[in-house]
């Protein structure tokens, strides 16, 4: 069996957000780091917010094969020179998806490389 190759690409909102959107929200509100105080749709709408703001204005590495870019992995996402998430799913943990991923954004960590936002042409 051949191994699998695994590239880091450009943030694709119309490939990328359903997956984004959905892992991240579901996390936060199942696994919080604190009690969550408020109801579940308000805090939904909040996260979603948030999240949002990070995909626009932040940098964006999405983990996948190479050869199928929908084939998503785990992806990371900075902002102002911070980890502000990181995924990689279950069956590709202990694969070293996050150490890629972690890697692919060292020069938005120490401040080398400006955030950017996604292109909206």
């Amino acid at each position: 069996m051949e191994p699998i190759e695994v590239i880091i690409r450009a943030y694709d909102p119309q490939v990328d957000d359903a997956y984004i959107y959905s892992t991240w929200t579901k996390y936060a509100y199942y696994s919080p780091l604190q009690p969550i105080t408020i109801s579940k749709s308000k805090f939904m709408k909040e996260k979603i917010n948030e999240i949002r703001n990070y995909l626009n204005s932040g940098h964006v590495g999405i983990a996948c094969v190479k050869g199928s870019p929908s084939v998503i992995m785990g992806y990371i996402v900075t902002h102002h020179d911070q980890i502000k998430w990181i995924c990689v799913k279950k069956e590709f943990s202990r694969e070293g998806i996050d150490e890629l991923l972690k890697n692919s954004v060292r020069d938005y960590l120490d401040g080398s490389k400006e955030d950017r936002s996604r292109n909206r042409e």
